[in-house]
């Protein structure tokens, strides 16, 4: 491999990490939550060990993208890396629930300075057409990194409770790797850039804002139905947690390969164009589950519903940085982080009341029919206000 594969190889493994912060308990959860059960408000912590880290990520993510434009992007990420990992790997020997949160909290934090300069070098070394292809294959690595957790902490769970934790050494391997091959891009302070003939321009905001609103959405609602799917095939009559795990790890896989080839569709369609098809065709799999009546026709609708979402993610990640001048490109990736985040975050807790009034099924049409008809006004929104 030369130097500019170990370069992107790098950030590609360092995209994984927010994956690899949900995916890597999740199996484990009954053990964890049996091994500390006779902690007083178990249940409760258990949920906040769960929940804590998208809080901290989504509201540390712009902060994170403010130090990155003012003081560079490497020395930034490889710290975080450093603390991802320290903070990652407290689930190998702490004796408390609270030790654990304590450390999940920290990981949200690190995790806010992972994404945000990972983004924002994958935007700087590759311009044009290279950087959609770029972000198509970070945005299958994603995908394929929580498949690949998922499988990974399922076996060591299996052994230990503690053993997925020793997943997060991943990041060590990332930071040693990065600090040879990853190179600084030519930045300055942002007082410098903005005033330079190239550089003044100003950002966007009600673009920007349009896309966070776009993005809010759409990961709340395909969140929404990774969260209530498996609920949902118990209804259908489907029990065995082997099925269900094998339906979303496909579903994964699919959203995967149709972000590789996000650069041939974006080469057809602009960026308002790719979101709304990606919306409306996640709010037609969210219809499709509300029509089902067997577990096949759920499933089949779980496998629509990412495609939209697999040309939905590379396609967000490159506009914001298209419409953010340089200047302000690691603020900009920040709030699309903190879009994110906060879209996972929401999701459980939306969909709660709605299926304790309505049911899961009819929770499923309500957010169909909500990310198509807001995403098709925002999307509309969008593309008056860019012209193109």
């Amino acid at each position: 491999m030369n130097k500019e594969q170990l370069r992107l190889g790098t950030l590609l493994i360092a995209s994984t990490m927010p994956a690899m912060m949900g995916a890597t308990v999740m199996p484990s959860l009954p053990k964890i939550q049996a091994h500390f059960a006779g902690e007083p408000n178990a249940e409760f912590l258990i949920r906040l060990f769960l929940a804590i880290p998208f809080i901290f990520t989504s509201v540390c993510a712009p902060f994170a993208g403010f130090i990155v434009d003012r003081y560079g992007r490497k020395r930034i990420l490889l710290f975080s890396l450093f603390v991802f990992g320290i903070s990652g790997t407290t689930g190998c020997y702490a004796e408390s629930l609270l030790s654990l949160i304590m450390g999940r909290a920290l990981l949200g934090i690190a995790l806010a300075g992972v994404t945000t300069p990972c983004m924002t070098l994958i935007a700087d070394y590759y311009p044009g057409e290279k950087r959609k292809k770029a972000m198509g294959f970070q945005a299958f690595f994603i995908q394929f990194g929580s498949m690949f957790y998922l499988t990974t902490s399922g076996i060591l769970g299996d052994i230990n409770w503690r053993g997925p934790f020793y997943l997060f050494t991943i990041a060590f391997f990332a930071l040693i790797v990065g600090h040879f091959f990853l190179t600084e891009p030519e930045h300055k302070p942002i007082d410098e850039a903005i005033n330079e003939e190239n550089g003044d321009e100003k950002l966007p905001l009600l673009l920007v804002g349009l896309i966070y609103s776009i993005t809010l959405i759409t990961m709340a609602t395909y969140y929404l139905v990774g969260v209530l799917f498996p609920l949902y095939a118990v209804d259908l009559g489907v029990t065995r947690s082997t099925i269900v795990g094998l339906v979303m790890a496909i579903s994964t896989c699919i959203s995967a390969l149709v972000s590789l080839r996000y650069s041939n569709v974006s080469r057809h369609l602009n960026f308002s164009a790719i979101t709304l098809l990606g919306t409306i065709v996640i709010g037609i799999g969210c219809s499709i589950l509300f029509f089902s009546t067997n577990f096949i026709v759920a499933m089949g609708a779980v496998f629509f519903s990412a495609l939209g979402f697999g040309l939905f993610m590379p396609n967000v990640n490159v506009w914001v940085n298209m419409v953010a001048p340089l200047a302000y490109r690691g603020r900009a990736v920040g709030g699309l982080m903190t879009s994110f985040f906060l879209g996972m975050f929401f999701a459980p807790l939306v969909s709660h009341p709605l299926t304790a009034h309505f049911g899961i099924s009819v929770t499923f049409a309500i957010a169909g029919c909500f990310i198509i008809v807001f995403g098709a006004i925002l999307s509309l929104a969008s593309y008056r206000l860019q012209g193109k």
